[in-house]
């Protein structure tokens, strides 16, 4: 099954902008995708859950402070 062609397209303009930023960060393509996608994606990814979790828990003990049960 082949993909529409604007999957194709964008996922070409993004190895585009990858290979541009690289090459003026000196560094490889291959380096470029390693620390976004293994290293900076994930540590994203994991401090967001821990604001949202903080902000959650927040939140309860605000309502239930406000709610009088407290």
């Amino acid at each position: 099954m082949r993909d529409p062609l604007w999957i194709t397209e964008s996922f070409r303009w993004c190895v585009e902008v990858l290979r541009v930023a690289a090459a003026h960060l000196g560094i490889t393509y291959e380096a470029i995708n390693i620390y976004l996608f293994v290293i900076i994606w994930p540590l994203l990814s994991v401090a967001s859950v821990v604001l949202h979790v903080r902000q959650w828990r927040e939140l309860r003990r605000w309502r239930r402070g406000a709610s009088g049960r407290g």
